[in-house]
């Protein structure tokens, strides 16, 4: 009944009738508190939850009690007379008002205790990795992080460490404001341990006078955060305190000297529908003094990056599965139970392999699998074994049998059955309690996307706009989000549950889902929810343990030798999704077909109820003539099948709104009958390289959105009408007309809501006065541009068509394709006020005009992402490519490539490239000095030929001072003989990666000059016989990763025994011990070094 008295109480003090009733009592202020104190409680998540059941027995007695001593002044009202009107008597008893008020402030004094308690050490609704104990004994809990925990060295991210050890110890010298470090993760991958690490760190405890661990709740709470730096006692009276007065109280706390601020777990509030509890930690952190370091943790990388001070957000990766393999041998490797040791170490390195290198997956796995309740009769039970009839289990066939079983099983369909079995254990719920922060988190209406995203494997890439269509599609997305608004709808969503892993124009495009919240979701208990996972010949479906009738979602995960449809799969009558997905990578162009190719006939007539169907790489041909029994379907993919024809059938869908057809080869045609599809939404045909003609007609399907036409390369013209598709937001691969019937490309001028555009063949454009009329500049929700020439022309017509095509300024993306013109147009080459104030990102591929000067991309403002390449006579970068008084202010990334006479880079006014983070040179041959100071760039990528660039002494002297990371692939110039001068210069480069260098069967000399290197990668280098004994003089190095080096004999002894490196070999046959993975004790420290070899078939 806690829940009932706290309502109660909260009610009377909130009431209309407390200050014309208590305000008799003279203690108008303590009531204010008494309510601030007791709201404090009530909103709180531990308590809203339920918390347990020692809170809720206090929180009860506390509320009982308040509740009392209220209506014993209350009560004294019996009717509706005013209060003046009682009989004064007892107002006028001096002891009951001191009794009564007394009273009061005791039940003050215990909610405030109990608030402190609830938020600073009562945490359940948070649980944050924290490294375990190695004891095999031990059975305690997977503890949560305080500022008080000391967890054992830190695993996979030492040199990550060092790195910021090093930014936060240059921290704190004056300025605008504190270093503010995000480290942004999901749950379990380690962003509380590594912050812990760093305010552990001997170095940062004497560099910092003053250091302050903070965590911060998913509900932020400004109040709560600066008590706890300012470290004031907690009183009745810190509830009445002006923002102003904390403000106050931070900078006595931290001024007088350096200082750092941990603020550990800072969520953005946005799932209440405003983002006003980030905005107030933005104003705390313009209230903090200058000489100090913010170490921040989060899993919302939009939060990470809009508090970023001083340097870019650290996004934490997964561990590798060799580091993760190896870390779950040695945590199993002290287990004293009943099972065979090695039994368990075997079974903990298949199950490493399913965490995907997730540290708290991993640990969590190895302190269950060391519990004495982990018997043979568990591990029996756990794979569907039965005793041998004499209530023993045999264990020599339970040896032979788990680890593969464990192996066999996709991630998660692993971690359901280990979840569901270990259900009974000690704190085996610890990773659903972890992900279900993130659940609850979330919007309402998102929890049910979450759910969805469980559909696809552990691992699966997703595209966020077909995920948003899907959503959509299924009603998880209200129709009254528009499509342009739905990224907007998903943004907490992607933020919080999701990993961004490619961008485009300054915008992710492509995600993964936190495998502890695809865990989570996929253990909830979703009656819409199944799995049918195919592997090979072997079916297994996952349902949940619901009614087939119940089941309304089905993913299939088949092997690519499988045939057919499993025949239960008939058995779900009221199946509304199907979706065939394969096994193995995702997504990948190259991924061969499964062999089914044959849609049964009962297919359709057992699932009519289907409203999403995707049968993506498959090798159907045709599709069954009572295709169009699907009457409810919605969205369909036969995307990288064998179909010829799209039948008539299709054509009576009429429900249908996404059509793909995208890679379907031998795609010759549609019916006709196709433009029948009047909610037809979006139709792609990107890649079906065989496909001659689009039906007539196409002006008849007014609700299409998005066309896709792009690698249609034998479709020669658009039909007749498609300037009337009026709703058009997205066309690419638009084929120039050239038509006897008068069409041209000013036909575009009656599609006012285009947002993305590709025109493909302007060479045909022949009046430059057509491409004028398309009136592109007027097209206000125009973002996206891509113009693209697919042979030779005039120099003065091309010039005057690209004139003619003038973008809007809001335009953000531009790639201008084999352009022919002999200068660039004036809206891209004005060198004082730019035109393109928008522009995000630019490519400029095989352009002829470039082979007089770059065009002045310096003064556009926004410009992030630039690629130049093919311009062949470019012999150096001047002026010209910065404009007038330009800097490439937002610059971020820039690429160089097929310059063959690019010769140097002069050198430029200061304050130039500011941002430039990564900088791309590919095949420049002649390029032979970067002399411009890029004085933030980070990565420098080397690929083919610039061996003159590393040659060349002083060549490398503008990036020197900020390099941290240098990759060179498929340079065959290189040889182990090669000075690499340039090279000498980097003192700070941390991270050298060098692949497929096939002339060199040594590291060339020059590489011993990068005395900073702590990681060095060699992969697929052909010829590598042996490493340099140099190597062992790196005193930083700690990582030495080997990979498909065939040739490649020994390690040198240096190096191998140096405890301090960690050394990976892969797919390297002539190195010995390769039959798995090698422990060796040198001078009584362990070193792990992991030799994995290609597996024997």
């Amino acid at each position: 009944m806690s829940g009932a008295d706290l309502q109660r109480v909260m009610d009377m003090l909130g009431s209309a009738r407390r200050e014309s009733q208590l305000g008799l009592l003279r203690a108008g202020a303590l009531l204010d508190r008494l309510y601030t104190a007791v709201a404090v409680v009530h909103r709180h998540g531990a308590v809203r939850k339920g918390g347990n059941a020692k809170l809720t027995l206090c929180i009860g007695s506390l509320s009982a009690s308040l509740g009392d001593a209220l209506e014993a002044v209350l009560n004294q009202q019996t009717s509706g007379v005013a209060w003046h009107q009682v009989p004064a008597i007892v107002f006028r008893n001096h002891q009951f008002r001191r009794a009564t008020v007394r009273r009061l402030k005791r039940c003050l004094e215990d909610f405030v205790t109990l608030a402190c308690y609830i938020s600073e050490e009562y945490a359940p609704d948070v649980i944050r990795y924290d490294p375990l104990p190695s004891s095999s004994s031990s059975s305690a809990a997977i503890s949560t992080l305080t500022t008080q925990a000391v967890g054992g060295p830190i695993v996979g991210r030492w040199a990550l460490v060092e790195e910021m050890v090093s930014r936060i110890l240059a921290a704190g010298s004056g300025g605008a404001g504190p270093l503010v470090l995000p480290i942004v993760g999901g749950p379990g991958i380690g962003k509380t341990r590594l912050a812990q690490a760093l305010f552990r760190d001997g170095r940062v405890k004497r560099r910092f006078k003053v250091r302050r661990w903070v965590h911060v709740s998913p509900k932020l709470q400004l109040a709560t955060i600066l008590m706890r730096i300012s470290k004031r006692g907690l009183s009745a009276d810190d509830f009445q305190l002006s923002r102003t007065t904390m403000k106050i109280l931070i900078r006595d706390a931290l001024l007088g000297g350096s200082y750092l601020l941990v603020l550990d777990d800072v969520w953005s509030d946005t799932a209440g529908g405003s983002a006003r509890g980030s905005l107030e930690l933005e104003v705390m952190f313009q209230a903090l003094p200058p000489n100090g370091a913010i170490i921040l943790t989060t899993r919302t990388p939009s939060l990470a990056s809009r508090m970023a001070s001083g340097a870019k957000p650290y996004y934490l990766l997964p561990l590798g599965e060799k580091l993760s393999t190896s870390l779950s041998s040695r945590w199993t490797s002290s287990y004293g139970g009943i099972c065979p040791p090695e039994l368990i170490q075997e079974a903990g390195v298949m199950i490493a392999k399913k965490c995907e290198g997730v540290p708290f997956l991993l640990e969590y796995a190895c302190r269950l699998l060391c519990l004495p309740q982990l018997t043979m009769d568990f591990w029996s039970r756990f794979v569907g074994n039965t005793d041998d009839g004499d209530g023993h289990t045999d264990i020599g066939n339970l040896w032979r049998q788990l680890p593969s079983y464990i192996d066999m099983l996709p991630e998660e369909q692993f971690w359901q059955r280990f979840l569901q079995h270990c259900n009974s254990l000690p704190n085996a719920d610890l990773v659903v309690k972890s992900a279900s922060v993130s659940y609850q988190h979330l919007p309402f209406d998102l929890r049910g996307c979450l759910a969805y995203c469980s559909l696809f494997p552990l691992g699966y890439t997703f595209d966020a706009e077909q995920l948003a269509e899907l959503l959509a599609i299924e009603g998880f997305i209200p129709p009254t989000v528009t499509n342009a608004q739905r990224r907007g709808f998903l943004k907490v969503l992607l933020d919080d549950c999701f990993c961004p892993l490619q961008e485009h124009g300054g915008t992710s495009t492509t995600y993964r889902m936190h495998s502890m919240l695809h865990i989570f979701a996929r253990y909830m208990d979703r009656e819409f929810i199944s799995v049918n996972t195919v592997a090979g010949q072997v079916t297994h479906i996952t349902s949940r343990g619901r009614a087939q009738r119940s089941v309304r979602h089905v993913s299939m995960i088949v092997h690519p030798s499988v045939t057919s449809f499993h025949a239960d799969l008939f058995s779900y009558r009221d199946l509304r999704t199907l979706i065939l997905l394969h096994q193995g990578d995702k997504r990948l162009p190259d991924q061969p077909q499964c062999e089914i190719k044959v849609i049964p006939p009962d297919f359709c007539l057992s699932l009519q109820t289907l409203q999403v169907l995707s049968l993506e790489s498959t090798k159907i041909g045709i599709l069954p003539s009572k295709f169009d029994q699907l009457s409810s379907l919605r969205y369909l993919n036969l995307s990288r099948s064998d179909i010829e024809i799209l039948p008539r059938s299709v054509s009576k869908l009429q429900s249908l709104q996404i059509l793909i057809l995208s890679r379907c080869e031998k795609l010759q045609r549609l019916h006709n009958s196709t433009t029948k599809l009047s909610r037809l939404h979006k139709l792609d045909l990107e890649g079906c390289r065989h496909l001659v003609e689009l039906p007539q007609d196409m002006s008849k399907m007014r609700s299409l959105g998005h066309l896709n036409l792009l690698g249609c390369s034998l479709l020669t013209q658009l039909p007749r009408g498609v300037g009337q598709l009026y709703n058009l937001h997205t066309l690419l691969g638009y084929v120039t007309p050239i038509c006897s019937d008068g069409r041209n490309i000013s036909e575009l001028q009656a599609m006012p809501y285009l947002q993305r555009v590709s025109l493909e063949c302007l060479d045909k454009v022949k009046a430059p006065l057509n491409a004028r009329n398309a009136k592109l500049g007027r097209k206000r929700n125009l973002e996206s541009l891509q113009l693209r020439w697919n042979a030779e022309s005039v120099g003065e017509l091309a010039y005057a068509v690209l004139e003619s095509l003038q973008p809007p300024q809001h335009l953000k993306v531009l790639e201008i394709v084999s352009y022919e013109g002999d200068k660039f147009p004036t809206w891209l080459r004005g060198s004082q006020a730019p035109y393109l104030t928008s522009l995000v990102e630019i490519r400029l591929v095989n352009l002829r005009a470039c082979d007089k000067m770059l065009p002045p991309l310096g003064i556009l403002p926004c410009l992030k992402i630039v690629e130049i390449s093919g311009a062949e006579d470019i012999d150096c970068v001047d002026d010209s490519f910065y404009g007038n008084s330009g800097t490439f202010s937002s610059l971020e990334r820039l690429t160089l490539s097929f310059m063959p006479n690019l010769q140097v880079w002069e050198e430029q006014r200061a304050g130039t490239f500011p941002r430039l983070a990564e900088l791309a040179i590919i095949q420049c041959p002649k390029f032979r000095a970067l002399h411009v100071e890029l004085p933030s760039v980070e990565k420098l990528t080397l690929w083919m030929n610039n061996e003159m660039l590393c040659s060349s002494r002083g060549g490398l002297r503008g990036v020197a001072a900020s390099l941290k990371h240098v990759s060179i692939s498929f340079c065959e110039e290189l040889l182990d003989s090669s000075v690499c001068e340039a090279l000498h210069d980097l003192a700070r480069v941390e991270k050298l990666d060098i692949c497929g260098c096939h002339g060199l069967a040594s590291l060339p000399q020059g590489f011993q000059h990068l005395s900073s290197l702590i990681y060095l990668t060699v992969d697929n280098c052909s010829n590598m016989k042996t490493l340099p004994g140099w190597l062992e003089n790196l005193s930083h190095l700690r990582l030495l990763h080997l990979s498909g080096c065939a040739v490649l004999q020994s390690i040198p002894q240096g190096v191998r025994q140096r405890h301090d490196v960690e050394i990976i070999v892969e797919e390297c046959p002539s190195l010995p011990g390769q039959s798995g993975i090698i422990r060796q004790r040198i001078l009584g420290v362990r070193l792990a070094v992991h030799i994995l070899c290609a597996k024997q078939y």
